[in-house]
């Protein structure tokens, strides 16, 4: 803004106008400061450069006229005055001059008098300018004042409308200055009876011209917030408008309201409160206390105790005064004291102390709550006898009591009868609540730790109890019976358990001995060849069944004594059975005999005898057991004994034959035992000791993996060893390490191993040793001499053993016999198929052409095809070795009579580049494709397994290949491919 002792004028307009009317100016007015432009843009220009009061202008200008100009001038400056000086003068130019916002308008005339005309117009422009800024300077130091008073402060016409208002008012009606001016309280007030209340004061103050104080009002905003004001309203005339109105000034009270109350509602809670509340100041004196504490202590009138010392109240003054210093140290103390009532008499108080602040936060006296607690002190002092009447109870009782929270977490109480019953001390279980279970037997501790978990989660019904063995220390194993019980707080959860147990050892063995009297009378009336007997000991007297006079020979109106009874057996036997019947009357002590009697008829039998002693009340007051005839069994026991023995002798020289060749095998050979997964070597031969190199007692024991690379001890774990133990292995390279860190490359085979009873226990593994083509060739040579020892060897004393057996089936009749020749067959199959397994891996080397139909038909002839049925589609040949071709064609038709029936149909067929073999049997599983060419794997319980595995050795030799599917009519298909044929 200029100063107001010069006007500085920018015109615009032809140059020698421009500087003429410049120098006019100056010339009558010293006031004046001209610069002149000859074109708008040259104006703007200035204009950018250098503030103007005042801008005049010519309407004929050079690319704009003077209104595009103006307009121009005024989206950069909208309020700078504009004077349009032209010799233009038309009504149309008048017009749009001022409608696009001119300042004024001059005609240009002949003469020198325009130009004061001109300079009074300036001066009036440029003072009506100046005088508007100042009056908005004004209204907004104004605004921005009453925008910053805390109060609300608001203007309002006779309808009502604000036509002001401040921050303060447009927050408190939760809206904007600029959306509550202009509108009405009804727009933002959500009480239709507030709004008319405030148009009721605002006419009143209008109409009176007289001032209005309002002590209280509400004003419900339109969110539903209710505000206290406190309002002064005056008459108020407002400038910008015509008519009257009213100023009102409003201070929100609510806060100031909210604080009275509560100061109120304090006021109320300290006078009629239940404990008794002092307050004290700094010098220990008391300056104010409520009625409750003049009952606590027995006074009248407050009088009586404002004014004392606070010590003086209790029964121990020094305590009263360490309370005091530990507020004054801390900030509060809560505990229990001795009071002294104005009669003199005591009671017990529990106090809450804390400081007492100012407004500011800062420490003014001590304010103090007392519970009188006699009534509680007394019931404590009767639990407490209580409980040592308890514990003087529980400490001489047998049962063991105790007491716990529901999370087991602590040992609340326990007797010293935990000792005796759980075998843990008083102070073991405080110290470990847990610490009775480090005895409870291993069977029970899951099912009693369920239990627990059901009581903590409280989804037990309540009572429990429970039966489990403690394996005492010092008592050994003992029965108890826990009866468990809970305790509830006052919202009804369970708070704590609380139980007894008790030994019930003597109770088990009584409810064992009914169980066993049960059974011996079952026994006694089920097997018809069972006596039973029964000795009562304190008679003396025995009793025996049916079956056992007639075992004797005995007739039934014998009736025995105990001597009787013992004289009856086998001289050579009768120490022994009465020593067995007085253990068990003495000690309790079962026994169970094969002895031998002496019949009536002097007659030899062996018998079988069973004891047991017969309890009441825990003592032992009888003997009773069995009777059983076995002479036949054991005559039949004893032969196939002598019989056993003779093949005993047998498999041991078998046996020795076996570890000779394990030892001798050209091959190294191991055998592993399955420790979790892992493979464990339980045995190998001097072969794979000597190639890598470490004595037998390093490698016995040790994992297997220890032996390979890191690479095959990889595939090992991955899954070779996992395959080896269900059969699916076939034949992989593995590289093994000497002692010196050497490798010995190596071509493995592995089958399962398996117990008697068929039970997979590890692996057999073979390595053949091919690091050099010349030691593959020694490895066959080798190969060919064990498959000759095999066969002669192993044959011999398998015929033997079979020999054997036929004599001694001749002489005895045992089911063992029937298992050993089973076993004796199968082993020598598998001896057949390892001979044929261990040849049929040779290379081919002698090949002649071979007819597919005439080889068919011919190999049909050597298998036992019952009522099966052979179909030859095929006029090809082929290139092979007959007579291993010959043993394909044998295993694959003995293959489908086997799982096929004896009326399985097959056919021979070709294919593009081979032939197949196909059945109308039951077929093979599809997840069974991959394994059935797995030595050792059988579908079948005679089966020995490497019929198939033959099968695939032969193939693999000729260079062929063989995969197994499903045939046209659901059977099995084998398809061998890569096969040359050969038209005939």
């Amino acid at each position: 803004m200029i100063e107001a002792t010069g006007y500085s004028v920018l015109h615009v307009d032809d140059s020698a106008f421009a500087d003429l009317t410049a120098d006019m100016l100056t010339k009558r007015e010293a006031q004046f400061t001209v610069e002149t432009a000859t074109s708008p843009s040259e104006g703007l220009a200035r204009l950018a450069e250098n503030g103007f009061d005042c801008i005049v202008s010519e309407y004929e200008l050079p690319g704009q006229n003077g209104i595009e100009f103006l307009k121009t001038v005024r989206e950069e400056y909208p309020d700078i005055p504009f004077i349009l000086y032209t010799d233009k003068g038309s009504e149309a130019v008048a017009s749009d001059a001022i409608a696009a916002g001119v300042t004024d308008y001059i005609h240009k005339n002949s003469g020198t008098s325009q130009y004061a005309v001109l300079a009074n117009k300036i001066r009036n422009a440029v003072e009506s300018h100046h005088q508007q800024e100042r009056a908005q300077a004004t209204r907004d130091r104004l605004r921005q004042i009453i925008d910053m008073l805390p109060q609300l402060v608001f203007a309002k016409d006779e309808t009502g409308e604000f036509l002001l208002a401040n921050e303060a008012t447009a927050d408190t009606y939760r809206t904007t200055v600029s959306d509550l001016e202009g509108a009405t309280d009804a727009d933002f007030a959500d009480s239709e009876e507030e709004v008319e209340q405030f148009r009721a004061d605002d006419q009143a103050v209008i109409e009176s011209g007289e001032p209005e104080h309002i002590p209280e009002e509400s004003l419900t905003t339109a969110d539903g917030e209710t505000r206290l004001l406190e309002t002064t309203k005056i008459p108020y005339d407002p400038v910008e408008t015509d008519g009257d109105a009213v100023l009102g000034i409003s201070l929100d009270i609510t806060e100031r309201k909210e604080r009275e109350n509560m100061l109120q509602q304090y006021q109320h809670a300290y006078e009629s409160a239940l404990s008794g509340i002092a307050i004290v100041d700094f010098d220990g004196e008391l300056i104010d206390v409520n009625p409750t504490f003049l009952d606590m202590w027995g006074y009248d009138d407050e009088d009586d105790v404002i004014g004392r010392l606070a010590i003086d109240m209790w029964n121990n003054p020094g305590q009263a005064r360490s309370v005091l210093k530990t507020i004054k140290e801390r900030g509060r103390w809560e505990g229990e004291l001795e009071a002294v009532r104005a009669d003199g008499s005591t009671f017990y108080a529990k106090g809450v102390n804390s400081y007492l602040t100012d407004s500011d936060g800062n420490p003014i006296g001590v304010i103090s709550s007392f519970f009188d607690i006699s009534e509680r002190k007394e019931r404590e002092q009767e639990l407490r006898m209580v409980r040592e009447r308890f514990e003087r109870f529980a400490s001489n009782v047998r049962d063991a009591f105790f007491m716990l929270p529901t999370d087991y977490s602590e040992a609340e109480y326990v007797n010293p009868a935990v000792e005796t019953i759980y075998g843990s001390t008083p102070e073991e279980v405080y110290d470990d609540p847990m610490a009775w279970l480090r005895h409870v037997h291993p069977d029970d501790k899951d099912e009693l730790l369920a239990a627990m978990e059901a009581q903590q989660d409280g989804t037990s019904e309540w009572p429990v109890e429970q039966e489990f063995r403690i394996d005492h220390p010092n008592h050994g194993m003992r029965w108890v019976q826990t009866r468990l019980d809970v305790i509830t707080d006052k919202n009804g959860d369970p708070s704590r358990f609380t139980g007894v147990t008790t030994d019930i050892t003597d109770l088990k063995e009584h409810e064992r001995e009914l169980e066993r009297n049960q059974e011996f009378l079952e026994q006694t009336q089920n097997v018809a060849n069972v006596g039973g007997w029964e000795i009562d000991l304190r008679t003396e007297s025995l009793r025996w069944t049916d079956e056992v006079y007639r075992i004797h020979g005995i007739d039934m109106d014998f009736e025995p004594t105990v001597e009787d009874a013992l004289e009856l057996y086998h001289p050579e036997d009768q120490t022994t059975i009465q020593d067995a019947v007085e253990r068990v009357a003495a000690e309790g002590e079962p026994y169970d005999l094969e002895l031998r009697i002496v019949t009536a008829d002097d007659e030899v039998r062996w018998v079988h005898t069973r004891g047991e002693p017969r309890y009441e009340n825990g003592e032992i007051v009888g003997v009773r057991g069995t009777f059983q005839a076995i002479t036949e069994r054991i005559a039949r026991e004893q032969q196939l004994e002598e019989k056993t023995e003779e093949l005993k002798q047998l498999a041991t020289k078998y046996e020795s034959q076996y570890r000779t060749l394990f030892e001798e095998a050209p091959v190294m050979t191991v055998l592993t035992r399955s420790d979790d997964g892992r493979p464990i070597i339980e045995d190998c031969n001097s072969q794979f000791v000597e190639t890598l190199g470490y004595d037998v007692v390093t490698m016995l024991g040790s994992e297997l993996a220890e032996f390979y690379t890191p690479e095959s001890a990889e595939e090992l774990h991955s899954g070779g060893y996992r395959h080896s133990l269900t059969g699916r292995f076939t034949r992989e390279k593995r590289e093994l390490l000497t002692v010196d860190g050497e490798v010995v490359e190596a071509l493995l085979r592995a089958v399962p191993r398996r117990t008697a009873d068929g039970e997979i226990i590890g692996t057999v593994a073979m390595y053949i040793d091919i690091t050099e083509r010349e030691s593959v060739k020694r490895a066959n040579e080798r190969l060919e001499e064990f498959t000759r020892v095999v066969s002669h060897d192993l044959r011999n004393p398998l015929n033997v053993a079979t020999g054997r057996l036929e004599l001694v089936a001749e002489e005895c009749d045992s089911d063992h016999l029937d298992r050993l020749e089973q076993a004796l067959d199968r082993m020598g199959r598998l001896i057949d198929d390892l001979l044929t397994l261990a040849r049929e891996g040779k290379e081919v080397t002698d090949t002649r052409l071979v007819d597919l139909a005439t080889m068919s038909n011919r190999s049909w002839e050597n298998v036992e095809t019952y009522q099966a049925k052979l179909n030859t589609n095929t006029e090809q040949g082929v290139w092979a070795d007959r007579s291993r071709l010959k043993q394909v064609f044998e295993n694959l038709f003995r293959n489908a009579v086997e799982h096929g029936g004896t009326d399985v149909t097959v056919t021979v067929g070709e294919l593009d580049d081979g032939f197949y073999i196909e059945d109308n049997g039951p077929g093979v599983p599809s997840d069974k494709h991959d394994d059935i060419f797995e030595a050792g794997y059988s579908r079948s319980a005679d089966g020995t397994g490497f019929g198939l595995s033959i099968v695939e050795q032969v193939v693999n030799a000729h260079e062929w290949q063989i995969r197994v599917t499903d045939g046209a009519d659901g059977g099995a298909r084998f398809e061998i491919t890569g096969v040359e044929l050969v038209s005939l």
